[in-house]
């Protein structure tokens, strides 16, 4: 008799193991599943903030670093007047008072 006792009581912890095996693997998976899920919905949100707010920075360079060009170029140009003034000057006076002088 204790030794069926002994074997049943065996049989109820072996049980109760297996039990909570599978209830762990069933909470593990479900929360594989929220966290599957969780991704899927981030991919999307990901892209939309890429699309919202890092593409038009990238655009917002682009066009800054085009006027930072276009500003130089100006700033090119506005030396180069300005020496041909000078040069014209010299010209001026070199050239053209003695003649008229």
């Amino acid at each position: 008799m204790a030794t069926i006792l002994l074997t049943a009581a065996v049989l109820v912890v072996v049980a109760a193991f297996v039990v909570a095996v599978a209830a762990a693997v069933a909470v593990a998976s479900a929360i594989a599943v929220v966290a599957a899920i969780a991704v899927a919905a981030a991919v999307p949100v990901t892209a939309a903030i890429a699309v919202g707010c890092i593409v038009p920075v990238v655009a917002a360079l682009a066009v800054t670093t085009a006027f930072a060009v276009a500003a130089a170029v100006a700033v090119v140009a506005a030396v180069a007047v300005a020496a041909a003034f000078a040069v014209t000057a010299a010209f001026t006076v070199a050239c053209i008072v003695p003649v008229v002088a």
